[in-house]
């Protein structure tokens, strides 16, 4: 498909969809423009939204859903935006192109800070050029490494950069490519980077998730911040070490928070999204 073609493609899709009813608007969307077809090649477009932009790329699937619905995760964002306030300190694993580093930057403001980490070099570069040259996010620290349970290298799992969903690459997911990356612990960073405080955590790392939380542990210990993390495996572990550091953990639903106990861990879906709370602050 060429370039023109996709434009047009676009700027059809973005004209109709208001038109039509919301639950058949995904799929008009991929209709008009199927961004998993290998004959689609993406579009490099800058989206704006109230507060930020964005540079996307329309074969992404995160650059499908903001290009054509504003957001990615309409219930993720709901929850930062409730537990993250101005001033805070918040470290992101697993940042991608920044859909979220945006959004977590103007709720911590001048003030706070955020600390994005992405070790998947494609899409770090557009998550650096999101929050640093488009937004200019001086809030912002980059940082191309993993978190994880030690420091050192690993092997990362990596998919082209014209692959439709690049954010499944992954420190144990097979992809097209293997390459060496960085990894430190949260809690060497913090130390390195003399961080005085963490107040929030955002994960989503395709798996790795029980790494970080490993790697995290005198961080959780000493600030107890809030945490979200996707919880679409190795959920009996993560719950036990979220309520093993005396956290109480919620499944973030539709219709909001819901906590959950461990008989409650059998019936959990996949692909479930958590937050966890010190039980000192929790709701």
């Amino acid at each position: 498909m060429s370039q023109n073609s996709e434009l047009c493609r676009l700027a059809f899709g973005k004209m109709i969809l208001p038109l039509v009813p919301s639950r058949l608007k995904r799929r008009v969307a991929m209709g008009i423009y199927n961004h998993t077809s290998p004959s689609v090649q993406g579009i490099d477009i800058v989206v704006k939204q109230p507060g930020y932009k964005l540079m996307v790329n329309t074969k992404d699937l995160i650059g499908w859903n903001v290009f054509f619905f504003a957001e990615y995760e309409k219930s993720t964002n709901n929850v930062l935006g409730r537990f993250i306030k101005p001033g805070d300190t918040v470290i992101e694993a697993g940042a991608n192109i920044g859909t979220e580093t945006i959004l977590l930057a103007n709720l911590v403001g001048d003030n706070g800070k955020v600390y994005a980490f992405e070790p998947n070099k494609d899409v770090f570069n557009r998550l650096k050029h999101n929050a640093q040259v488009i937004n200019k996010k001086n809030n912002v620290v980059c940082l191309d490494i993993a978190l994880g349970e030690k420091d050192g290298t690993i092997q990362f799992n990596v998919y082209p950069d014209d692959y439709f969903n690049s954010g499944m690459s992954s420190k144990y997911h097979g992809a097209t490519d293997v390459v060496d990356v960085p990894q430190r612990t949260l809690d060497s960073m913090v130390s390195a980077e003399e961080i005085s405080k963490v107040d929030f955590i955002k994960m989503d790392v395709q798996g790795a998730e029980p790494d970080v939380l490993a790697g995290a542990k005198n961080t959780m210990e000493r600030f107890r911040p809030g945490i979200f993390l996707e919880a679409d495996e190795h959920v009996n572990e993560l719950f036990d070490t979220l309520t093993g550091a005396d956290y109480t953990v919620y499944v973030i639903g539709d219709s909001g928070l819901e906590p959950i106990d461990k008989n409650a861990i059998r019936k959990a879906e996949t692909h479930t999204n958590w937050l966890a709370l010190p039980k000192e602050k929790a709701t």
